[in-house]
């Protein structure tokens, strides 16, 4: 829509200024949107000012890229925006599901028996 303001003098009411975008219906996933322009003063709607608002695209859907075979190869992961800029990244689940703190464990069993060697061969050396 076009962003400036439009003054129109009408002889009754006096002086229209549309310049307010009211949005009469929010574009879903599966719906399109509509808005349209009306008077900032007294609200009256312009005439011929109804528009249709795209639906919303997921991100992932946008720039999926598919080889010629209609493969996706696409990393997988989902962005959907949602209110107050929010965005939600729904990774996918892989096989890796081993867990950390054991590897951690190891780690500290491994520096312990290097410290515990060190000492022992300083002490021999004294």
């Amino acid at each position: 829509m076009d962003t400036t303001t439009t003054i129109i003098t009408e002889p009754a009411t006096g002086i229209h200024t549309f310049n307010k975008v009211v949005i009469d219906r929010q574009a879903t996933y599966t719906k399109t949107g509509l808005k349209h322009i009306e008077c900032s003063v007294c609200g009256l709607k312009l005439e011929s000012s109804d528009e249709v608002i795209p639906m919303l695209v997921k991100e992932d859907n946008k720039n999926n890229n598919n080889d010629n075979n209609g493969n996706s190869t696409s990393s997988g992961s989902t962005v959907t925006k949602t209110g107050s800029d929010k965005t939600a990244v729904n990774n996918p689940q892989t096989s890796d599901n081993m867990n950390m703190v054991i590897y951690l464990l190891m780690g500290l069993v491994s520096l312990g028996a290097v410290g515990t060697i060190g000492y022992k061969i300083k002490k021999k050396n004294i």
